[in-house]
């Protein structure tokens, strides 16, 4: 079943296998960072945003000592925090960055 706010498209193969299409998130940038931050990067560190005040920068910090290749993710938390790049940017790239680190992760762990 999908998580509220996504659509996944479902198509029947000619060997009637069923395959997933592309997945259509409709939920609004802080609800997808916060879903990245909960479901998948507190439970593998222990580290949730209201521990660090709601800061993505200070809880990607303290995370980083468990998961690596967010870096980039860190880095454009830190600067947009410190008003140092657009936060418009910095939000698709931020959530590019986590979606990679989250990818790369589940390959690493055979998922």
């Amino acid at each position: 079943m999908a998580r509220p706010g996504l659509e996944r498209p479902r198509t029947r193969a000619p060997d009637s296998q069923e395959r997933w299409g592309i997945v259509v998130d409709q939920r609004g940038h802080d609800q997808v960072v916060e879903s990245h931050l909960t479901i998948w990067l507190g439970p593998a560190t222990a580290q949730y945003p209201q521990m660090h005040g709601g800061s993505i920068a200070c809880t990607l910090r303290a995370a980083a000592d468990w998961v690596h290749g967010y870096e980039g993710g860190l880095a454009v938390a830190e600067a947009v925090d410190a008003g140092t790049f657009d936060a418009g940017a910095g939000r698709l790239q931020l959530l590019a960055a986590l979606s990679a680190a989250e990818t790369i992760e589940a390959a690493a762990r055979g998922a």
